[in-house]
């Protein structure tokens, strides 16, 4: 009798219990339905303040820019949206850029998430936008593979655990 058919059942169990453990610490705290409770108005009513006091102070780190006029900010959940009015002399690409890591550090956002306007609602960094927009995408995508992947191994030894304990591989008889 070897190793494996003696403790078949003891590993078996112990893979279980720890696949179990990953599954209760890592899954099910991201399921919505678990944490349900709705806000009250007071704190609802607390956010939007604080949302707003924090989109005019991000429009006024803006307005310390060279040749910035006039700016607003939008903070909406993830992402956020900026209008700003250039002077004359107009926009330098590089300060596009600069403006969305900006108001996406202030905000607690990536920059791919801010999208930057001018005063005639041009979208100023579509290009930067869209190439985060398709890095996520594909990122999300080649973790969702790996995923599936994962419980298809563990389907895979399932079985194969299944088959052995069918076959009798835990037996306590002597098999020579």
């Amino acid at each position: 009798m070897n190793f494996n058919s003696r403790h078949i059942v003891a590993f078996s169990l112990a893979a279980g219990t720890i696949f179990g453990i990953f599954v209760g610490a890592k899954v099910l705290p991201t399921f919505k339905f678990l944490n349900s409770t709705p806000p009250t108005a007071q704190e609802t009513a607390a956010a939007s303040d604080a949302r707003k006091g924090l989109e005019r102070d991000l429009a006024m780190t803006l307005l310390q820019s060279d040749n910035v006029v006039a700016a607003s900010v939008h903070l909406a959940g993830n992402r956020a949206s900026v209008t700003v009015t250039f002077s004359e002399s107009g926009v330098r690409p590089e300060q596009v850029e600069t403006i969305a890591q900006r108001i996406g550090t202030g905000g607690g956002l990536q920059a791919g998430y801010v999208s930057v306007f001018d005063s005639k609602g041009t979208q100023l960094n579509r290009t930067a936008v869209q190439k985060f927009e398709q890095k996520k995408f594909w990122t999300g995508l080649a973790i969702n593979v790996a995923k599936v992947l994962g419980i298809l191994a563990a389907l895979v030894t399932a079985r194969f655990i299944i088959q052995v304990i069918q076959k009798g591989g835990c037996g306590t008889g002597d098999t020579t």
